[in-house]
């Protein structure tokens, strides 16, 4: 069978699959060379009846800015339906960041290059994800033939009294649109081959009141993500119970916030289209604008609490043999997944630490180098995150915590300035819990 015929009997296979079961990332072919056209139109339909389905979850940009063949690029060279939805989701959500930077003229290739690592990295740990289940389907087969194997190594506790599972949803109105005809025009006038080059406008212009909104959007996704720890793909977090009431006052607050800045752009909104249209010359297309109430259905807020259920507690209505298979398969799950929790809670404090440490390398006799009071208080407050993010009293945390209480136990910015030994023995038992922290890749 031919990859093309794989590829559609695949695609035709897996279309009734939930859409919430996604695969990694797959060696590329060509779009258009090894996936015919009629494939293309029934992956497109089905990523786009998700999308309609999830507008107001940030798939708008999505139905709104791209068209097919921007779409079949981003995920060209999938050999299966997974991975082509998987590249989706990864495109939408990089999308919003992307072009809210451009569009402010904020971009840089710095940022350009940190938002490729960031891809890069998620394409890297689906990669590890889609071994681990290979892991597991093997044993599956293995036991069934007989073959001997051992049980997997239990070394994590239980977390289901000590965290649970939130997941913060926003969507929101972009306000830009991707013009065709004058993409076409850019193309074409530049000699350029189509596609290669892209036109979006803004359709509100510099509005203050939407941007206003899609900055405390930004503001209010960074503290969700440094409040919490990852869990699962699909935007669930692990939130430490020890955080659970701080963490809803202060996101009950931003959502009423959030609430009345969009309030306040609706309330201007039609007045910014009259004042876009003159704005937008030939570019402005009426149909394009929603109206007020369409507008409004696009911005939701929602935050969901679950429980976390605790490893081992997996009971169905089936044989003994079957149960204890499906509990050892979760309690794998279960332990990869809080691993990969504390490896961004380890990454965040290398990170720190490896600043901190830069940052004091100096003598008096040196030019002296500045660092903002943040620098410390940084340190300081992660060395709080470290006990609350310890969901399962890990050994190695709990440790790395106690040495960075003793190392910066007295010290203030304003010391490290003035003393030339404090700021040398900060440093050097700041290198010490450098070493001390597990391997990270980084």
């Amino acid at each position: 069978m031919s990859n093309k015929d794989q590829l559609a009997a695949e695609v035709h296979e897996q279309l009734h699959y939930e859409l919430s079961h996604m695969g990694s990332h797959g060696p590329v072919l060509k779009a258009n060379e090894e996936i015919d056209a009629e494939v293309n139109k029934k992956i497109i339909e089905k990523i786009n009846a998700h999308a309609y389905a999830n507008y107001d979850k940030g798939w708008d940009g999505w139905i709104e800015t791209m068209d097919d063949d921007d779409k079949i690029k981003v995920f060209e060279g999938a050999k299966d339906y997974d991975t082509c939805f998987h590249r989706a989701v990864i495109e939408v959500a990089h999308m919003t960041e992307i072009t809210e930077a451009a569009a402010e003229g904020d971009a840089n290739p710095e940022y350009m290059d940190q938002m490729t690592a960031d891809r890069k990295r998620m394409e890297v740990e689906a990669e590890k994800s889609k071994a681990a289940l290979k892991e597991l389907e093997n044993a599956e087969v293995n036991k069934k033939l007989g073959i001997p194997q051992s049980a997997p190594e239990l070394e994590t506790a239980s977390i289901g009294s000590s965290a649970v599972n939130v997941e913060l949803g926003i969507s929101q109105w972009t306000g830009r649109k991707k013009d065709r005809t004058a993409s076409k025009e850019v193309t074409t006038s530049n000699n350029a081959e189509t596609g290669v080059a892209s036109v979006h406008k803004m359709l509100l212009g510099k509005c203050p009141e939407l941007k206003a909104v899609h900055d405390l959007t930004g503001l209010i996704r960074n503290e969700h993500y440094a409040m919490t720890m990852p869990w699962l793909d699909t935007g669930l977090r692990l939130l430490p119970t020890k955080m659970f009431f701080d963490y809803q006052k202060h996101m009950t607050g931003r959502q009423t916030q959030w609430h009345d800045l969009v309030q306040a752009f609706l309330d201007v909104y039609q007045f910014a289209t009259a004042k876009a249209q003159a704005q937008l010359g030939s570019l402005y297309y009426q149909a394009e604008y929603p109206t007020p109430d369409a507008l409004a259905r696009k911005f939701r807020f929602s935050l969901n609490y679950m429980p976390l259920p605790d490893r081992g507690d997996f009971r169905l209505d089936v044989t003994a043999d079957v149960n204890t298979d499906l509990a050892t398969h979760y309690d794998t799950f279960y332990r990869e997944r809080l691993e990969n929790s504390y490896k961004e809670v380890w990454t965040r404090l290398f990170k720190i630490l490896e600043r901190m440490s830069s940052r004091l390398d100096y003598a008096d006799t040196e030019d002296k180098k500045v660092f903002r009071d943040s620098l410390v208080e940084n340190v300081l407050e992660m060395i709080e995150l470290l006990e609350q993010f310890n969901v399962s009293n890990n050994s190695q945390m709990s440790a790395a915590r106690l040495a960075l209480e003793e190392a910066m136990y007295g010290v203030t910015p304003d010391a490290l300035r003035e003393d030339e030994y404090l700021r040398s023995e900060t440093k050097r038992k700041v290198d010490e819990i450098i070493k001390t922290l597990p391997s990270l890749d980084i």
